[in-house]
Order: structure tokens, then sequence, then C-alpha cells
């Protein structure tokens, strides 16, 4: 506990470095992740799902670091901002093909723009409860 307890310290000791590299994290896994948790054609793997959890796990962890608790829509809007310019990476990045019909529906960009910073708002409120639980 006493090695959480001092990365959130760097973290917040830190915060101008970090934050950056934490955006810059995000929207890389967004851009290379963006259609995964939509489409599910029976072949990912436990290990693969088991890494993006870990992934976003990570990055909820770094922003307990970086951001106070009474500022919880700042986590939400960072959030969809990085997903946002990461989905746009990704289309700019797949210009032209046909695989920008398949994965850029309405539906799948609206879901990730508002589950993912949902679910990570969540996940940041749950990681901040058990770190006032464990008198973090």
């Amino acid at each position: 506990m006493e090695d959480l307890l001092t990365l959130l310290n760097v973290l917040q000791a830190k915060r101008k470095f970090f934050l950056p590299f934490l955006a810059f994290c995000w929207i890389f896994i967004t851009c290379f992740l963006f259609p995964q948790p939509f489409i599910n054609k029976g072949n990912s793997s436990i290990l693969f799902n088991g890494l993006i959890i870990y992934a976003y796990s990570i990055a909820c962890l770094m922003l307990l670091g970086m951001i106070n608790i009474n500022r919880v829509w700042v986590v939400f809007l960072f959030v969809m901002a990085a997903d946002a310019i990461g989905i746009g990476s990704r289309y700019i990045l797949e210009y032209g093909e046909v695989s920008n019909e398949i994965n850029f529906t309405l539906s799948s960009t609206l879901g990730y723009l508002l589950i993912i910073p949902f679910t990570t708002t969540l996940i940041y409120l749950l990681m901040y409860s058990f770190k006032r639980w464990f008198k973090l």
C-alpha cells in the first residue's frame, strides 16, 4: 500500500509532466482499440480483453493521482476529449478504406464516446472509495 501511496503522490507532484503523457497514451489506446469493445466476432481472446481492462485501469489509477475528487466532471471530459481525438486519428489513419463504413457507424462512435468516459468515471470513483477506505 505504501508503494501505491508513493505513486499517487508522485503523480500529484508531477502533474504537468504526466497529464500530457496520459493524454497521449489514452489517444493511442483509443486510436488502435476503437471498435474492439463493440465488435464481437467470436474470435476475441480473454487475454486481449484482459489487457484492455488492465490498460484502462492503469489510466484510471493515473487519473486518480492527478485529478481531485471534487472535479469528477474533469475526468469525464478529459476521457471524452481524448477518445474523440483518438477516434479522429483512427478515421484519418484509415481514410478511404471500406472498414471506415463498418467501424464508424453512428451507434458505435457515440457509444464509444459516451460509454467509455462514463465507465472510466465510475472506475475512478470506485478507486477513490478504495483509496479512502484504505486511508491512503
